[in-house]
């Protein structure tokens, strides 16, 4: 009889939705599995989701790859997952979440980041920790839950990003690692060959301590096996390990198979989240425009540069209008993909939940002008594309101007799969596209990491480079280029002329 091959889950905890894929020893994609979690939107900024939900959905996820990994009769090894460090998970001290998360997008929590950069420096906040001044942070969302709800800041024993909160679901000691510390509000980025620590005089200006976050190991490190009891609940056979996985982004950028300067990353998910690497910490100036700075992953002590901007959010916000019938990004891409495939000359600005670099601003709202009669559905449809488009193209000319040139982008996430996103990112960037397959880079990289922790490939690369395909590239078009760098145009007027208006309304 044949021996089962080995194989690796690998999971992205994503802000919508858990994913996860199953691999084994070849490389081969033996399965993969998603679910979406409910987020709760309402007034004031607030933007939240239920972190025992999240964790249910991680479990289920891993359940259906057991089972797939049953049929398919491989023998699973190791589990490591990636996900936002933006979110805090706040737990007692016998691990029970507190209160719902905030997600990224929610901006409750501007007036206690405004107050912590305020007492330490807002120049020395961003010189130290690499992060723009905002109360997206696991550490100035501590702040304002004490602000907010004293009652209940005063059970929070630990801060948890969401492989850590999974971690914990699971009986595992929970770790952390540097990517997601470097996102805590907390860290202190590593200079001249020191490393990275907990800032003390931020952490004492939050009134919190070291405790909060949890100890570090490195990206990859085995940090524990799965006790036989919960392994059997969600369908997994004894002696599964659990491999620390790092920032969502850091971790897709390395699915991408991104590991020297000169290629960017382009998540496209509800974010559109740009990465490029740099073989030097860049200037703090580009911190100033709402870029962030971190450490990458098994890129050779590369720096991470990064931003993001609306992506899938701002077509679900049309798809919403109406009668709301089916998945609304879906259907706004259909809709797109009837518009004629050139520039619709609509000027489309689409910071739905705030400004985005290199125009940070928590209260910067959305803006579509141009509209005329003949405007239907598609049109509009395909101005939010070229919108979020123009936006990454923007990002990419500063990190250009800061000495981040690149010259492909690749493409992962739902957004990935549609060729013609993909020719219209290359048509407003200049730049060629090139889509990464399977798209799920963070979970694909997640799973590379569990290989190489626990034998089932010689190292991170090996893994990747069995299990990824990067796509032929997508070259812009000159005409259309040279037609969405004179909208570019027409957008910085546009958003010059009313920022003042929307940073003053009362409205917002």
């Amino acid at each position: 009889m044949k021996a089962a091959s080995s194989a690796v889950i690998g999971l992205d905890i994503g802000t919508s939705v858990v994913k996860g894929v199953l691999i084994d020893a070849d490389g081969h994609l033996v399965a993969r599995a998603a679910r979406s979690q409910a987020i709760d939107i309402g007034p004031g900024g607030k933007v939240e989701v239920d972190a025992l939900a999240v964790t249910a959905n991680a479990r289920h996820v891993i359940s259906r790859l057991a089972g797939a990994g049953q049929r398919s009769g491989v023998t699973i090894r190791a589990i490591c997952a990636g996900g936002s460090g933006d979110e805090a998970v706040w737990v007692d001290r016998a691990g029970v979440p507190v209160a719902p998360v905030p997600l990224s997008l929610d901006t409750t929590d501007a007036a206690a980041g405004e107050s912590l950069t305020t007492a330490v420096g807002a120049d020395q906040f961003r010189s130290v920790t690499g992060l723009p001044t905002s109360g997206a942070y696991p550490l100035t969302r501590y702040v304002g839950l004490r602000a907010a709800r004293p009652d209940l800041g005063a059970r929070v024993s630990r801060l948890l990003a969401w492989p850590e909160a999974l971690a914990l679901d699971l009986g595992v000691e929970v770790m952390s690692e540097p990517t997601l510390a470097a996102r805590s509000g907390a860290w202190r980025l590593p200079v001249r060959g020191e490393d990275g620590r907990y800032e003390q005089a931020f952490l004492a200006a939050a009134g919190a301590s070291r405790d909060l976050f949890p100890p570090l190991v490195a990206t990859g490190t085995v940090s524990g096996t799965i006790p036989a009891v919960v392994a059997s609940a969600v369908g997994l056979q004894a002696g599964v390990r659990l491999v620390a996985g790092g920032f969502d982004q850091a971790m897709a950028t390395l699915g991408a198979q991104i590991t020297t300067s000169g290629v960017a990353h382009v998540g496209v998910g509800s974010w559109q989240a740009m990465t490029v690497l740099a073989e030097t910490r860049p200037s703090v100036d580009l911190v100033a425009d709402g870029f962030s700075i971190g450490p990458s992953i098994a890129a050779d002590g590369h720096w991470s540069i990064m931003a993001s901007g609306p992506g899938t959010v701002v077509l679900g916000w049309l798809g919403r209008i109406g009668d709301g019938a089916g998945d609304p990004v879906k259907r706004i891409t259909g809709l797109a993909r009837r518009a004629g495939d050139a520039p619709t000359g609509l000027i489309v600005i689409p910071d739905l939940g705030g400004g985005a670099p290199p125009h940070a601003h928590p209260v910067t709202r959305g803006v579509i002008a141009g509209l005329g009669l003949g405007d239907g559905a598609d049109r509009l449809a395909r101005a939010l594309l070229e919108g979020v488009a123009l936006g990454l193209g923007e990002r990419l000319d500063r990190a250009a101007a800061a000495g981040l040139a690149v010259g492909e982008i690749r493409f992962t996430g739902g957004g990935a799969r549609d060729p013609r996103w993909r020719r219209l990112t290359a048509d407003v960037t200049g730049l060629p596209v090139r889509a990464v397959d399977p798209p799920d880079a963070g979970a694909v990289a997640a799973a590379a990491l569990a290989a190489a922790a626990t034998g089932v490939a010689p190292d991170v690369a090996s893994a990747l480079a069995r299990s990824v395909r990067i796509g032929r590239p997508i070259a812009p078009r000159a005409r259309h280029h040279a037609a969405y760098r004179e909208i570019a145009e027409r957008v910085a007027v546009v958003r010059s002329s009313i920022e003042t208006v929307q940073r003053t309304h009362p409205g917002t």
